[in-house]
């Protein structure tokens, strides 16, 4: 159910248009909050990277994953790992599947399960799953270009 009433905050607004798939609205009421305060938790860019990841334009996902700005919270190394990933900047990569996989090893081990929590729909699934396999494969490799 979408929650678009104003007696709610912007913010639950646009993560309600986020998990109901309309993401445009979502990503519009995100970027006016961040004009208005880009000094606000990083994590409501996620719904900016996500809409980047889609639409395959990788450099900025990486952009916004970077702007999470939370290490010690999961979602900032794995967003990262995916876009470096996808992006195919081998000791980014590698350096932020390392870092995942020292802090989150559950995660990193199986995050389907962990990914499948807040991202709903299997494209999003898969082009995150997709960037993390590239992120593995090189750290696999250990390539330091």
């Amino acid at each position: 159910m979408l929650i678009f009433e104003s007696k709610y905050p912007k913010w639950r607004r646009a993560i309600s248009a986020f998990t109901e798939t309309d993401l445009d609205r979502g990503r519009k009421i995100i970027d006016d909050i961040w004009r208005l305060n880009p000094s606000l938790p990083g994590w409501m860019r996620t719904v900016a990277f996500v809409d980047h990841l889609i639409k395959a334009e990788y450099e900025e996902a990486f952009r916004e994953a970077c702007r999470f700005r939370a290490p010690d919270i999961l979602w900032d190394p794995l967003m990262r790992t995916v876009a470096a990933g996808h992006l195919g900047n081998k000791p980014v990569m590698i350096e932020a599947y390392r870092e995942l996989t020292e802090r989150f090893l559950a995660v990193a081990r199986d995050p389907a399960e962990t990914i499948r929590i807040y991202f709903h729909f299997d494209h999003w699934m898969k082009a995150m799953l997709e960037g993390l396999k590239k992120a593995k494969q090189a750290a696999k490799l250990g390539v330091k270009t």
